[in-house]
C-alpha cells in the first residue's frame, strides 16, 4: 500500500484496510459454528482451505504491486523514505538494526499479549463467570472485533487529520483508556450484563486501533516504499510472537490463579505497550 498512497493518506487507508483483518475474525467464527452445525468437525479445516484457494487464484489475476503495473501514470517521487533517512547505508543490515523498527516491533508483540490472549480466554470467561450459555457467549464476544473494526478507522483517519501525521498520541491515549477499561471489566458484577458488553465493545475498539496503526501504518511510515513490506513482515513476526505469549500466560495464570491475575497481566501488557510508544511521542515527526 506504500506504493499506491502518499503519507498524508496512510492511517486512513490503513484503517479501513484494517476492518478486513477484524471481520476476518467474525466471520471465521460465524463460519466454524455453522459448519459445526451441519458437518462433522473436519469439515472445518476443509473450507478454510476451499476460500484460501479462490482468494489466491483471485490475488494472482487482480493484484497490482503498484500504480505503474496498473497503467497510471507514475508520480512524483516526493517521499522521503524514514530509514533511508536514518541510515546512509540503505541495506539490510542497517533495516534490522534500525531501533524504531525495535520499538515498534516490541510494542506491538506486547499489545498482541493482550489482544489476542483477551480474545482466545474471554468467551470462556463470559461463559464461567458471568453465566452464558457457550453459544451466547461466544457471538458477544464477537463486540471486541466488531468494535474493533470502527477503533481501526477512527485511529487511522485520527491520525491523519494530527498536524505531522503523528501516530503515536492517537496510541498512546487509546491504549491508557484501554487499560483502565481491562482492570474495570473483571469488576462488573455478573448481573450488570449491558454494562459488561459495553465495556467489551469499547476495549475492542480502543485495542485494535492502535494494533492496526502498529502493524500496518507505523510500518510502512519507517519502512518506506523500498522496504514497507519487510517492516511489515518484521511487524507482524512480533505479532504473532506475542499472541503466542498472551493465549499462553493467561491460560496458566486463569488455571492456577483465576481470572482476576489474567486482567491484571492483560492490563500490564498494554502499560507496556504505552511505555515502549513514549518515546516516540517527543521524537515523531
Amino acid at each position: 500500500m506504500s506504493h499506491w498512497f502518499p503519507h498524508e493518506k496512510r492511517g486512513t487507508i490503513s484503517g479501513l484496510f484494517g476492518t478486513s483483518y477484524h471481520m476476518g475474525n467474525v466471520i471465521s467464527l460465524f463460519l466454524a459454528g455453522a459448519i459445526l452445525l451441519h458437518f462433522k468437525w473436519r469439515a472445518v479445516f476443509w473450507f478454510p482451505a476451499l476460500l484460501f484457494f479462490v482468494s489466491g487464484i483471485q490475488f494472482l489475476i487482480l493484484e497490482k504491486d503498484n500504480p505503474e503495473s496498473a497503467g497510471f501514470k507514475p508520480k512524483a517521487n516526493t517521499e522521503q523514505d524514514s530509514l533511508s533517512a536514518e541510515n546512509s547505508d540503505s541495506g539490510s543490515r542497517h533495516f534490522l538494526v534500525n531501533p524504531r523498527l525495535w520499538q515498534i516491533g516490541f510494542a506491538s508483540l506486547s499489545l498482541n499479549i493482550m489482544a489476542w490472549g483477551f480474545i482466545y480466554w474471554v468467551p470462556t470467561y463470559l461463559y464461567e463467570k458471568i453465566g452464558y450459555s457457550i453459544s451466547g457467549a461466544a457471538f458477544r464476544t464477537l463486540l471486541f472485533p466488531l468494535a474493533g473494526c470502527a477503533g481501526a478507522v477512527f485511529a487511522g483517519w485520527m491520525t491523519d487529520k494530527l498536524p505531522g501525521y503523528r501516530r503515536t498520541p492517537v496510541i498512546v491515549v487509546m491504549l491508557l483508556l484501554a487499560a483502565l477499561l481491562t482492570l474495570i471489566l473483571p469488576a462488573i458484577p455478573s448481573g450488570m450484563k449491558i454494562a459488561m458488553l459495553i465495556c467489551l465493545a469499547l476495549m475492542g475498539f480502543l485495542i485494535d486501533g492502535p494494533h492496526v496503526l502498529l502493524a500496518m501504518t507505523l510500518a510502512m511510515d519507517y519502512g518506506g516504499k523500498k522496504r514497507s513490506a519487510s517492516a511489515a513482515g518484521f511487524v507482524d513476526a512480533m505479532n504473532y510472537i506475542g499472541a503466542a505469549i498472551g493465549a499462553f500466560v493467561a491460560g496458566y495464570l486463569v488455571d492456577r490463579c483465576g481470572w482476576q491475575p489474567a486482567f491484571h497481566f492483560w492490563t500490564a501488557a498494554v502499560l507496556a505497550t504505552v511505555v515502549i510508544m513514549l518515546p516516540m511521542w517527543r521524537n515523531e515527526k
